[in-house]
């Protein structure tokens, strides 16, 4: 029909409708629109709703709505079909309007209504694929929904740094320009640091976390530029809100977030360990073992173990270094008296009597002196208890500075 006739045949459907000719009307608006549907000018038969008086409710008009993007509509016409005694049952309003519903994200209603299609004919290929999609997707809703609520449980055991670090995320991501007022978020890997608030090991660590305990979801879906579309878990804000975290000493949290490129290169971490992968394998493993358990101490302020460790290490490395000289008895004099000791059963003090005798390492006897003087007064309690010397933080920094100064002497 060329738009000569579709307007000629308009003015005549409004014509009778002018003469209130309703039934007259009603049959050729029915007609037209069977003509425009089997040429698929569903804008056509939009306009003509939107136009006339006398269209009839039918499935053409309804689906029509669906083409042009009006889902409100086309649901407002399938239902009132389906309400018409004895089209309760009719299958292809049933998956067009369980299509319909599907679309605005009414996933329930739509599964109900492919389900009472597929029982009525379940040999009906496009009815089958409806609801075999439809019956995946409340499967997948099903086992999400029981993920999300059992990670309440996980929340319940979370640290005040975790569930801070939880509140900041979202809160972040709510401002974020991406966020659509949904619980979805495209979220490239490099700005969970951004959202989370911390560096890039501890985002990406963390992003991994809450995956596996549920707080997120790697829906598995991209943008056209590959970016990972996560949901969130719309328990989360109104739990933290309601629970009180775990309580842990904030200054182990304090030094975890203290732990990064920056503050490690300040203390020369990086230079060190690539001196360690130099020396004989004999004592790598001991002295990177150890370098790195008093870093992390030192970070975390556990005073007393830094200055244990500290002690422990340079002893470590003492040994090392008489042994790669070919020194294999430590023997220095002592109150008048000789001491002699083999190079595995000394202790800091007797290194460092031996290296003031023999005037080595002259640079930092100084560091070795205070560090041994620290570290006699808190490795056994009863000093500590006996003195009641305070250990603070200068004495923290005086022996971990000393062992870096040490270090870099020892492995050059």
């Amino acid at each position: 029909m060329n738009k000569k006739a579709l307007k000629e045949k308009i003015t005549f459907i409004k014509t009778l409708e002018n003469q209130e000719k309703w039934d007259e009307a009603h049959q050729e608006a029915e007609i037209l629109i069977k003509t425009l549907f089997e040429e698929k000018r569903y804008l056509d038969i939009v306009k003509l709703d939107q136009d006339l008086q006398s269209v009839p409710i039918t499935f053409e008009v309804a689906y029509s709505y669906h083409e042009v993007g009006n889902l409100d509509r086309a649901e407002e016409i399938y239902e009132t079909i389906l309400s018409i005694p004895g089209e309760e049952s009719n299958i292809a309003v049933l998956n067009n309007l369980s299509s319909v519903k599907k679309e605005k994200g009414k996933i329930k209603e739509a599964y109900d209504l492919i389900q009472k299609a597929f029982k009525i004919d379940n040999n009906d290929e496009v009815v089958k694929h409806n609801y075999e999609n439809l019956s995946r997707i409340i499967q997948e809703k099903e086992e999400k929904e029981i993920l999300f609520k059992n990670a309440l449980e996980n929340l319940k055991r979370e640290t005040e740094w975790a569930l801070k670090k939880l509140s900041n995320f979202i809160s972040n991501v709510r401002k974020d320009k991406d966020y659509r007022g949904v619980e979805r978020i495209a979220i490239p890997r490099w700005k969970f640091k951004v959202l989370i608030g911390t560096d890039d090991k501890k985002a990406e660590s963390l992003r991994d976390q809450w995956i596996r305990k549920g707080y997120i979801k790697d829906t598995g879906e991209r943008t056209d530029y590959s970016v990972s579309i996560y949901e969130i878990n719309p328990y989360l804000e109104d739990f933290i809100k309601h629970h009180a975290p775990v309580k842990l000493n904030q200054q182990w949290f304090d030094g975890f977030e203290a732990i990064n490129i920056e503050n490690l290169t300040r203390v020369n971490y990086f230079d060190i360990i690539s001196r360690i992968e130099k020396i004989n394998k004999k004592y790598q493993e001991f002295i990177w073992r150890d370098f790195d358990e008093l870093i992390f101490n030192y970070f975390v302020k556990n005073r007393k173990a830094t200055i244990v460790l500290a002690g422990s290490f340079v002893e470590l490395l003492f040994t090392y270094y008489c042994e790669r000289k070919n020194i294999k008895e430590i023997e220095y004099s002592l109150s008048g008296k000789k001491v002699k000791r083999d190079l595995y059963e000394c202790v800091l003090s007797d290194f460092l009597n031996y290296f003031q005798e023999h005037g080595t390492f002259k640079s930092i006897l100084i560091h070795i002196g205070n560090l041994t003087r620290i570290y006699r007064n808190f490795i056994h309690p009863g000093n500590e208890l006996d003195t009641q010397e305070v250990l603070n933080d200068s004495k923290m920094e005086i022996c971990f500075h000393s062992v870096i100064e040490i270090t870099k002497l020892i492995l050059k």
